[in-house]
């Protein structure tokens, strides 16, 4: 077979299909442990979500969004640093920030030291929501996190330190 005949990346073992071993990976500890961290994700942000509204009418994704500009200097962030805090495109923060204007909650505020950097302020109304919202979250957190036991303040504290590495 002459070289211009070779399928691309014949030749390198990670690069073709038959040389991954997926039988390697089925039922083993990291497959697994990855599938629990998920689910396990999925089903607190579900829950906390869930208990928020009912006790506030506050979707979890607003509340996020106020206590991330409520402990900002100035009570403000950029909109490129808020969507990268929540992990959300452009537009999505666009959209999101959109919502929360309407609501009275925040508002865009240009920057005097760059006419294109925008920022998203927290207003009087989302200020007090925020706190509103706060202690029945909190003690939601609490309730939840008890059910680990006397291990739950070394955990929190790991998974927050694991989540902070993270961040950009």
């Amino acid at each position: 077979m002459r070289k211009s005949d070779e399928k691309p990346g014949a030749g390198r073992s990670d690069a073709t299909e038959d040389s991954f071993d997926d039988e390697r990976f089925d039922g083993s500890e990291e497959v697994t442990l990855a599938g629990l961290l998920f689910e396990c994700a999925a089903r607190l942000e579900q829950h906390i979500d869930t208990n928020m509204q009912r006790a506030s009418g506050v979707p979890v994704s607003t509340f996020e969004v106020l206590i991330r500009l409520l402990r900002s200097p100035e009570h403000q962030l950029r909109l490129t640093d808020l969507g990268r805090q929540l992990a959300i495109t452009t537009g999505g923060v666009t959209r999101l920030i959109d919502r929360l204007e309407a609501q009275h909650l925040v508002e865009r505020v240009r920057a005097t030291d760059d006419r294109r950097a925008v920022y998203a302020r927290l207003t009087d109304e989302g200020r007090d929501t925020a706190i509103r919202v706060l202690p029945d979250h909190t003690a939601d957190l609490r309730q939840t996190f008890d059910a680990l036991g006397p291990d739950r303040q070394r955990l929190e504290h790991e998974i927050g330190r694991a989540s902070c590495r993270e961040r950009v």
